[in-house]
């Protein structure tokens, strides 16, 4: 027994000193090729890696993109800047994804080389979920609240939000009201207050019935709405404001009285 014991940690023993001796070795050379001469030795390797590519003819003859649905393919073109015939290792595929993120409408992008000859891109596109309206334009935002740089397109159908904070609030929001999927289909605008909470409007973005939320804890003041609707029909009512930002009080204003101004 005290034999194996031994011979176990003789072998740890010689495990760790190997294991010393390559972290040693892979520093020596990570500082040795910041060197002179080491940076002469990589030269040497990428242009001998060059010659072996022209030689074997690895050069870049296709490029294909999928993915993509927003995002032409002459924006993907022009930001890649690659040519056919380029040495296929001489593709820098760090830059083309970086390129390709700075796009309004790429999320992410995969780019990997195919030999011999062939390029491939994965892209992943943003998906607008609301319409942040700002100085008097559109600009659709994903769900985590960045704002895609396209305005070229309407978008009907997504919840459009106001408020210099907005699209970072957005998502809160909209997580607060999928739990009630009939109230989430009749808010069609959502506005901050003094970036402090939201005003939403029903059915029509500028004159459907205001409901004012509480600053925190929107969760309970959906609830209330959502039974009050459920109950009593409350959104279906001539109501032009419920306030819901007192959780022992409910304001209820007419559209009549609102019109006026009162």
């Amino acid at each position: 027994m005290r034999y194996m014991k031994q011979k176990i940690k003789s072998r740890l023993r010689r495990v760790f000193w190997a294991g010393g001796i390559l972290l040693l070795l892979a520093a020596g050379i990570g500082i040795f090729l910041q060197t002179p001469a080491g940076r002469d030795i990589r030269h040497t390797g990428r242009a001998l890696k060059q010659q072996l590519a022209a030689r074997a003819n690895l050069k870049l003859n296709h490029v294909s993109v999928s993915g993509h649905d927003r995002t032409t393919l002459q924006d993907i073109n022009a930001v890649l800047d690659v040519s056919p015939g380029l040495p296929i290792f001489d593709v820098d595929l760090n830059r083309m994804r970086a390129a390709l993120k700075r796009l309004p409408w790429v999320r992410d992008a995969v780019v990997r080389r195919r030999l011999p000859d062939a390029v491939s891109i994965q892209i992943a596109e943003r998906v607008p979920v609301a319409l942040w309206q700002n100085k008097r334009r559109y600009w659709p935002i994903d769900d985590s609240g960045q704002v895609i740089a396209d305005d070229s397109r309407q978008w009907p159908n997504l919840l459009l939000v106001v408020g210099a904070d907005a699209p970072k609030q957005t998502r809160p929001l909209m997580d607060a009201l999928s739990a009630h999927p009939e109230l989430s289909g009749r808010i069609r605008s959502a506005a901050r207050v003094g970036g402090r909470r939201w005003t939403l409007r029903a059915d029509d973005a500028e004159k459907g019935t205001e409901i004012y939320l509480p600053e925190t804890d929107i969760q309970k003041a959906l609830r209330r709405l959502d039974a009050l609707q459920r109950d009593e029909k409350i959104l279906d009512r001539d109501i032009g404001v419920i306030d819901l930002r007192l959780p022992d009080r409910l304001v209820i204003q007419s559209a009549v009285v609102d019109r006026k101004g009162n």
